[in-house]
């Protein structure tokens, strides 16, 4: 796919030229002659790129025009990263090209630019002379993206095809759930369930389904997921299974679980198999647990894990989705279980006609018009019933409104054999220029990787790949673009909001293979796995690197760096389960990534991030965390002074790292969009309110006097965490948040260190809390708050609040039940207010109540006709215990917790 690296060189080149730096000479002009043969030829590339596979010298052609294009891509960066070297930090890059001429002979070592400008045209116009000899059309193409946003809230009220109400898995789910809450006749041994199928039948959309079932939650104590995929780690699947069981301490874990003896997160990492089986057995003793093990390959996994479960003959469930039917063979000869295989099978005719028709026609009946049934047969007929396949077929169509239009997508799946793989090849051809790169990049995840929305789009945005309207940030643009591809099935959503709105995504194996194998022929992509160490790939422009979860030694080092031809042109570096680098070679040795743009260590426990990394001038997004043990053992961490260097820097993702303190040279970072901080109070730098791009602020400390001021003048903000406000210092903090517009989410942690006086008349902490809310707020967290802010039941756009460590008395239901947007409500830790009770017609569009931990409750009352959307709702270590709240019966819950 030549158009990418085209169409974004094109883009790069208008910038290049059109800013106020005078290209002397002749450069200027060969740089513009060539800008226009690129013009040219971009018209030529989406018929070159149908027909390459089918013609060896246009798959040559194709290669050659994005060879070209990624070289001149090259030129730029050097340029730009030779010449701007020195002047860092001083208004910007491209203010100094007007002295071009006289720096020109030092910016590139073997050539200067001038020549390799030339050298460029000249194949440039080859490549254009070659094309005549094939049968290559100029196509009109409408690639642009379309000119309106297509807000979350939209999508979320759209009536999209989701993946939890696929089409054919009713009677599977019901059959599961029925056995697994059931049992088996006669005894209340463990079961097993075996969901067996190829790929692309919906074996994990089932399991899904059947786990997140309200009877299936009801029916059973604790539960768990753990992806496993090829590479897995016995290990790392125990650790897992323990943490998503709930068996671990977290910071913020009550009273009871220390009595436990329950161990941390970082105890975990500590632990070898035998202790982490022995504490997994410790803790499901007299719980009925449900476990789903997804796409597992090996059968050693199942015998692994069954010697961790406990026998407790309580008819506990686990289930297990594989391709391989001799997987979980070695579990039916086990007495101790009952064993249980599900087949899941290719959808019949009918079904797979219903849910074609779902897929092209949203929002329709699921009756195919009868135009379109004889090509839309055909079609099918390529789907063999794969659902995958049809869903993804389906997404093609939607965007086809005529019996030709699907004629022509019928004719370019007919010389591919039908087979799976030219479906999903076509969902690809089939995007806009836009949303390929994109679709790319999630290639360079983990299998069963959990995306979240916003790293994926921060990622998107500093590749350059998303570029912003008129009206809408750059982010706003990344959401729709993702929107997009899970509209048309390429990503799937993988967690929502309780408003709708998408909050992480996943790619299906099938899709990340067809990422993977687009990539690597491309050069895109490149994924290195330590475990295989194989290395083919001459000069890719991205590497994602999996690890073991252990220490990365120097010969390992080694290896990354010598993994690929030339890793000098990488674009992006992301590490994924790498353990700790106990020597960061790989990082301080920063001349080989000068041209770097994304470096994600967040997967990587490194001890110190080094003073080489102001070297990369390029860097859009950088995000490492470090290890407790390291911190403790050293001095607390620090970022270097160098970071200043990072003019281009967007986003700065420290979270996990015991950073308390950063240094001056932060507020140099004029760029600067999204700066995630530790949870705990991080002190900026006088000056920070130079950050004028900064969208997202977390981890502030607002216990230093002047921070009202600084903030204030941060207009673009989206997201704030502050922390540690004082009362003196309140209600000028309050003025200054009131003041932002765009904001969308807040965090708000008064300072627990209260006086005697604290809810003094002349100044009750919380009760004036932004009297002028700022107009698009939606997300409120308020902790250590004494009273609750009059204005709030005015925040006529809050769709979730938090309340937290509030020592405040009153039943905060009366001000909050009138609130119209309000879906998630959750208290924590209120420990004085001792009732809640919901009156008439309350809280009518909230869906999730979380009370934990309010220790002096003693009633709960839901008043008839009151939350009339609740579908979940848990009350967890507080004061009722377990009494059944007033009222319950008048709820139409579908999760209902209460311990």
């Amino acid at each position: 796919m030549a158009a990418i690296p085209v169409n974004f060189l094109l883009e790069r080149l208008g910038t290049f030229l059109v800013k106020e730096a005078k290209l002397l000479g002749g450069i200027r002009q060969e740089i513009e002659k060539i800008r226009e043969e690129l013009e040219s030829i971009k018209g030529f590339l989406e018929d070159a790129d149908k027909k390459r596979d089918r013609n060896e010298g246009i798959k040559t052609w194709v290669n050659q025009v994005r060879r070209v294009a990624y070289d001149i891509e090259d030129a730029i960066d050097e340029f730009l990263l030779r010449f701007g070297t020195r002047h860092a930090g001083y208004g910007g890059i491209m203010n100094f090209l007007g002295t071009l001429s006289s720096a020109m002979t030092q910016l590139l070592p073997r050539h200067n630019l001038a020549t390799r400008v030339q050298e460029i045209k000249k194949r440039i116009v080859e490549i254009a002379e070659r094309r005549r000899n094939y049968d290559i059309q100029m196509l009109r193409e409408d690639t642009s993206p379309d000119a309106t946003i297509r807000q979350w809230r939209d999508y979320a009220e759209a009536n999209f095809l989701e993946e939890a109400e696929v089409v054919g898995i009713e009677k599977d789910v019901k059959l599961l759930v029925n056995q697994l809450v059931g049992g088996v006749t006669g005894n209340n041994k463990k079961i097993y369930i075996s969901v067996v199928g190829m790929g692309g039948l919906g074996k994990t959309t089932l399991a899904r389904k059947v786990y997140n079932e309200p009877k299936v939650k009801k029916h059973f104590n604790c539960s768990a997921w753990v992806s496993v995929s090829q590479s897995f780690n016995t290990k790392t699947l125990l650790k897992f299974m323990l943490i998503e069981f709930g068996g671990i301490r977290e910071p913020s874990s009550s009273k009871e679980a220390e009595e436990n003896l329950l161990p941390s997160r970082e105890e975990i990492e500590q632990m070898d198999e035998v202790e982490l089986g022995r504490k997994i057995l410790s803790y499901l003793q007299g719980k009925k647990f449900i476990l789903v093990l997804d796409d597992v390959w090996d059968e050693t996994v199942c015998i692994d894990i069954n010697s961790a479960l406990v026998e407790n003959n309580n008819g506990s469930g686990i289930m297990i989705t594989t391709r391989i039917e001799s997987v979980t063979s070695g579990l039916e000869t086990i007495r101790s279980v009952n064993f249980i295989r599900h087949e899941l099978k290719t959808f019949p005719d009918d079904v797979a006609m219903s849910l074609l028709c779902r897929k092209a026609f949203p929002g329709s009946t699921a009756i195919m018009p009868p135009e379109f049934q004889e090509v839309g047969k055909s079609m099918l007929q390529k789907c063999g019933g794969l659902p995958l396949a049809i869903t993804t077929l389906g997404g093609i169509l939607c965007k086809k409104s005529t019996v030709s239009e699907w004629e022509k997508v019928n004719q370019d799946l007919s010389w591919q054999l039908g087979s799976i793989t030219s479906i999903l090849k076509l969902s690809y051809d089939e995007l806009p220029l836009h949303l390929k790169p994109c679709f790319l990049y999630c290639g360079l995840f983990p299998e069963d990787h959990l995306i979240k929305r916003s790293k994926l789009i921060r990622l998107w945005i500093a590749e350059g790949f998303i570029e912003e309207r008129s009206g809408a940030t750059a982010e706003e643009v990344g959401e729709d673009y993702m929107l997009q591809l899970i509209d048309r099935s390429m990503l799937q959503i993988a967690e929502t909001s309780m408003d709708g709105r998408v909050k992480s995504c996943r790619i299906h194996d099938l899709m990340r293979d067809l990422a993977i194998s687009i990539s690597r022929e491309e050069e895109f992509s490149f994924i290195l796995d330590m475990q295989v160490r194989r290395a083919n790939v001459v000069s890719p422009r991205r590497m994602s690197v999996f690890g073991e979860n252990k220490r990365i030694e120097d010969d390992e080092e080694s290896v990354l760096s010598g993994a690929v031809g030339n890793i000098q042109l990488l674009r992006s570096l992301l590490f994924f389960r790498v353990g700790y680098i106990s020597t960061p070679n790989l990082i301080s040795h920063s001349g080989q990534f000068m041209l770097l743009r994304v470096l994600d260590l967040s997967d990587v426990y490194i001890e110190k991030l080094p003073k080489q990394i102001g070297h990369l001038l390029h860097l859009r997004y950088l995000c490492f965390r470090t290890h407790w043990e390291l911190t403790h053992r050293n001095r607390r961490p620090k970022l270097p002074r160098s970071i200043g260097s990072l003019q281009n820097l967007e986003t700065l993702d420290i979270r996990d790292t015991d950073i308390r303190m950063l240094p001056n040279e932060i507020i140099r970072l004029r760029n600067l969009r999204h700066l995630c901080m530790a949870p705990w109070n991080v002190d900026m730098p006088k000056g920070f309110s130079n950050l004028r791009c900064l969208q997202t602020l977390t981890g502030l400390d607002g216990s230093r006097k002047g921070i009202a001021a600084e903030i204030r003048e941060l207009k673009e903000l989206r997201r704030l965490d502050i922390e540690g406000v004082k009362k003196e210092d309140a209600e000028e903090i309050y003025g200054s948040i009131s003041s932002m517009r765009h904001l969308f989410r807040l965090r708000i942690e008064h300072d627990d260190d209260h006086d005697d006086d604290y809810g003094d008349a002349d100044f009750p902490f919380g009760k004036r809390l932004l009297e002028s809310p700022p107009p698009r707020l939606q997300v409120l967290e308020l902790r250590q708050l004494w009273e609750l802010p009059d204005t709030l039941g005015s925040f006529n756009n809050l769709s979730k609040l938090t309340l937290t460590d509030g020592p405040f008395r009153e039943d905060p239901f009366p001000r909050l039940e009138s609130l119209p947007c309000l879906s998630d409500l959750r208290l924590y830790r209120l420990y004085n207010v001792d009732r809640l009770e919901c009156g008439p017609l309350g809280f009518l569009r909230l869906r999730r109540l979380q009370l934990v931990d309010l220790t002096s409750l003693r009633t709960v009352t839901f008043a008839e006709g009151s939350m009339p959307s609740l579908k979940q709702l848990w009350i967890h270590h507080c004061g009722l215990a377990k009494v059944v709240p007033h009222g319950i019966q008048h709820l139409k819950l579908e999760v209902l917790s209460i311990k």
